[in-house]
């Protein structure tokens, strides 16, 4: 991409120039709507045309720590599109639909049965595992990989609290940020009548300051999305 200036104005900042990208040339000044957080994503693109928009400023580092292109390539699928001006864009994704389950126990092998065992002996189908999770892919990719173990799902930090205070669990697989009330603070509540309970942070923001914020809050541990199976299963090796 390239940007050059055509005129200046004179006494201030204001410029006139040519925007070049792989898809075409604007002209500016130009009315660009703002993408980010999906303003846009209720408006018909002849919408936009119409409204003179000519390029869309969109911010898609967030949609990389969003796991959607990585919860498909772990099922080992395949995802993209294609955009036609005037017409519109598709998105596509396939996964495949054959498994062998023969494979996947020769690839866990007698690892899963040693972190059973390391785990109070507990059989992977009685261990009971909270997880809170109020995205949809990545709870699935979360009950992909632990589809032997006893899985109860909830969407937010109040609900993780009160299925802890009523219920029995081995672990918790808690996200750092959900709607109603967040991991942190769900994990202080939590913390506050059950001290026992592994408590497994999970975030899309893997900085330093994250993880202790995360361990001060009365996490056991922290695993950063997107998820891999190797890091889930581990976590049955682990002594709490």
């Amino acid at each position: 991409m390239t940007f050059e200036v055509e005129h200046r104005a004179a006494g201030s900042a204001a410029r006139a120039g040519r925007f070049t990208t792989d898809h075409g040339t604007v002209e500016t000044p130009v009315f660009m709507p703002v993408g980010t957080a999906a303003s846009v994503k209720g408006v018909f693109h002849r919408d936009l045309a119409e409204a003179g928009a000519r390029i869309i400023l969109a911010n898609t580092y967030h949609l990389y720590l969003r796991p959607g292109m990585e919860v498909i390539e772990a099922a080992g699928g395949e995802i993209g599109f294609t955009s036609e001006q005037g017409v519109g864009s598709t998105f596509w994704a396939w996964l495949p639909c054959e498994a062998s389950i023969q494979e996947y126990t020769d690839v866990l092998g007698s690892s899963s049965a040693e972190r059973s065992a390391s785990l109070s002996g507990i059989d992977e189908s009685d261990m009971k595992i909270l997880v809170a999770e109020d995205n949809d892919s990545n709870y699935s990719l979360v009950r992909h990989i632990l589809r032997n173990y006893d899985l109860t799902r909830v969407d937010n930090g109040v609900d993780a609290v009160e299925k802890i205070r009523s219920e029995k669990f081995n672990l918790v697989l808690m996200d750092m940020k959900m709607p109603v009330m967040g991991g942190l603070e769900a994990t202080r509540k939590i913390r506050e009548f059950n001290a026992d309970v592994p408590i497994v942070a999970l975030t899309a923001n893997a900085f330093d300051s994250d993880r202790a914020s995360a361990i001060d809050a009365g996490c056991n541990a922290f695993l950063a999305k997107p998820l891999k199976r190797s890091q889930l299963l581990d976590l049955f090796s682990m002594k709490w």
